[in-house]
């Protein structure tokens, strides 16, 4: 047909098009305008469209059993030490400081995982928004200070207890390679706090001393690199002092050499899944990395 005929069908033309289109296109309306067919998008050339825009950028997936499998297999490690321990035969102080130290194991892990899942957004779609990741971060670091508030406290009253029980028995202190771990683990969670406490505070301490005003607002997200690296070593040298205490001459005769084993094999595995966490590191060197 010549280009008159096409002209005189367009009727016809707009009589097919009124019936085939609303099966053939996902559209909620046809108008059929000259106007309103030349502006409507073809769902072929959409689709191919979507097909080159790039992906949105899609967060790392959380693993939660390899993200809480350390914190499950310290606890587990401190209570089979509890259950074990002879407590009828040990001095009171003696008790006093096995169960304060005990529970150090978990709430330091704890308090590790929990500062580095910020780190970690979670896989939401769509993407988290700068509110929500915020407020996940404040929920975060919460759970940090109070777990690293409560190893700290635990890990002082253990070295006290101890103290006293040397000092009852007339014995040196600090004459062990036990004794020394624990006495710098309690100095590492004093200088991690002591580090803490100016950061948190610090916005109230400076109004106080610019404006004269006393405003409770406590400053939760902010990073220290003296607070980080004591914070790890004084996770790490609460491993180590419990598996020289566990692998003791006491641990030993009271625990049982099977037992030690598994114990201080434990405490090697807890110590490996905390410190190497290659994607919470990875999430933290692309952070880094960001420019500002």
């Amino acid at each position: 047909a010549g280009g008159g005929a096409g002209v005189g069908s367009m009727p016809h033309c707009g009589v097919v098009l009124a019936v085939l289109l609303p099966a053939a296109l996902p559209l909620r309306s046809v108008t059929l305008s000259p106007v309103h067919l030349a502006r409507t998008p073809h769902p072929v050339l959409l689709a191919e469209d979507d097909a080159a825009k790039p992906a949105p950028p899609q967060h790392p997936p959380q693993t939660s059993v390899r993200t809480w499998l350390p914190i499950g297999l310290a606890a587990a490690t401190s209570g089979a030490i509890l259950v074990r321990a002879p407590f009828e035969s040990m001095p009171r102080l003696l008790v006093l400081h096995l169960c304060g130290v005990a529970p150090l194991l978990p709430l330091g892990v704890a308090a590790r995982v929990a500062v580095r899942q910020r780190l970690r957004l979670p896989a939401t779609q769509p993407p988290a928004s700068a509110t929500e990741k915020k407020a996940r971060a404040t929920w975060l670091v919460r759970l940090h200070a109070v777990c690293s508030a409560a190893a700290f406290v635990l890990t002082a009253a253990g070295v006290v207890s101890i103290f006293l029980n040397k000092a009852a028995a007339g014995k040196p202190h600090l004459t062990s390679l036990h004794g020394r771990l624990g006495a710098a683990t309690l100095a590492c969670w004093v200088g991690a706090y002591a580090v803490a406490q100016t950061q948190i505070w610090r916005d109230v301490w400076r109004r106080l001393v610019r404006d004269g005003s006393f405003i409770l607002k406590i400053r939760y997200l902010w990073a220290s690199t003296a607070h980080r690296r004591l914070g790890n070593a004084a996770i790490c040298l609460s491993l180590a002092a419990t598996a020289t205490g566990v692998n003791s001459k006491w641990g030993r005769s009271a625990l049982g050499v099977p037992f030690v084993a598994g114990t201080c094999s434990a405490l090697l595995a807890v110590g490996i899944l905390t410190m190497l966490d290659p994607a919470a590191a990875a999430a933290a060197s692309s952070r880094r990395r960001k420019p500002s």
